[in-house]
């Protein structure tokens, strides 16, 4: 791991691979805002759930993934959310000489309902191949202080050599009966690794190595429970739109007002229309062609000063259950409307053979859409070839970005 920063405090954080940062004067102001705006959004989809048609459960039009959905790209793609990313790009420029030039995604909000077992996380690390060094920034949005552990971290589990050896170790372990028996937690006693079960202040953001592991916790109060998070990496992330430090701090972007729940309801609504009649995604073929073809032509039915947080929002939608048909739909949709995240697009082309990969990617290119550095890298990433997809490295190297 490089030592990302110089400031007071580097050394402990080295050696721990987290650390956490107080809010003061104009930085509280602007936390306070997202949390606001969090808390309000919050209310409303709180009195949806307990309302009678949402009670009666089978009314599609308010399931509760799109109500998530729906709030965490509002926040997103809010003013208030994009003043807090400055204020996450500042402190981290602030810790570093030389990370003005490293790059930033818009926020993405971790959204935990009461007992949602959709939401409680594995053991996992943040680190993505083609980004360099990393970081993660997670802040609690939250009105109140919440009084259980969202988070279990496991210190000084970011080194290469530890990193390396957790690797090995599970791939030896899934060839053994005891798999299911042997837990992390005897790994990380084993090499004395201590677990943190973090109650994180309300008005504190957090901040770690992309290798540590950790894990997102059940949600066991009554109140929703949410969370703002930054990737922060020194080339640029593939899967979202990615902006420099510096670049996000200049700007004179303004967002425009934050869209009505209801009405980005609506607009996924559409895309549920549009997602019916699904092709066979395991087979590139003409009724798979033709669907495409049909989206592409029905782009404009949807409101196009949300499309952002209709785009970003499907794929959300999607990782309810990632392998559905209409999460499949969904997905392709959300790619083609704007590409606000394309991890659920290397899910559909992940459904494809080998042979007929490049052959969906040669379509989108003859069917006009762009492709620019992050879709290069997805590509990369899944080994396809770029001749046979008919693009060239050297002309589709454009960052999609938020700036």
């Amino acid at each position: 791991m490089a030592n990302i920063f110089t400031t007071p405090g580097a050394s402990d954080y080295q050696r721990k691979g987290w650390g956490e940062l107080c809010f003061l004067g104009p930085d509280q102001s602007a936390h306070n805002d997202v949390v606001g705006l969090s808390g309000r959004l919050t209310e409303e989809i709180t009195n949806i759930l307990q309302s009678k048609d949402s009670r009666e459960g089978e009314n599609e039009s308010i399931h509760v993934e799109y109500l998530k959905g729906a709030v965490r790209s509002i926040i997103r793609y809010s003013p208030s959310g994009r003043i807090f990313a400055k204020v996450v790009a500042r402190n981290f420029i602030e810790k570093g000489k030389g990370h003005e030039r490293w790059y930033i995604t818009p926020p993405y909000i971790i959204f935990h309902l009461p007992n949602d077992l959709t939401e409680a996380g594995r053991v996992h690390s943040d680190s993505l191949p083609f980004c360099g060094e990393m970081f993660t920034s997670w802040t609690p949005i939250n009105k109140r202080q919440i009084g259980y552990a969202a988070l279990t971290l496991h210190e000084s589990t970011h080194s290469k050599t530890f990193s390396t050896m957790y690797k090995i170790i599970n791939t030896l372990k899934s060839f053994t009966p005891l798999h299911d028996v042997i837990q992390d937690d005897f790994y990380f006693r084993l090499f004395g690794k201590k677990k943190i079960d973090l109650i994180p202040d309300k008005d504190k953001s957090f901040y770690w190595d992309s290798h540590l592991l950790h894990k997102g916790n059940l949600n066991i109060e009554n109140e929703s429970h949410l969370a703002m998070v930054f990737r922060i990496s020194e080339k640029p992330l593939w899967y979202e739109p990615a902006c420099t430090l510096k670049e996000l701090i200049e700007d004179q972007v303004h967002p425009a007002d934050n869209p009505r729940l209801n009405d980005l309801l609506l607009e996924f609504q559409k895309a549920e229309k549009l997602a019916e009649n699904v092709p066979n995604f395991h087979i590139f073929d003409i009724s798979y062609q033709n669907w495409i073809q049909g989206i592409l032509k029905n782009k404009l039915i949807f409101n196009q000063n949300t499309i952002k947080h209709l785009a970003f929002g499907l794929t959300l939608i999607g990782h309810a259950n990632p392998k559905s048909n209409q999460s499949l739909a969904f997905y392709l949709i959300s790619y083609l409307l704007a590409k606000e995240s394309i991890v659920g697009f290397r899910r559909v082309i992940e459904m494809l053979s080998v042979g007929d990969r490049p052959k969906l990617i040669a379509f989108l290119v003859d069917a006009g859409c762009t492709f620019g550095y992050q879709d290069m890298m997805l590509l990369r990433s899944l080994k396809i070839s770029v001749r046979k997809a008919n693009l060239n490295r050297e002309t589709h190297n454009t960052l999609h970005t938020w700036s």
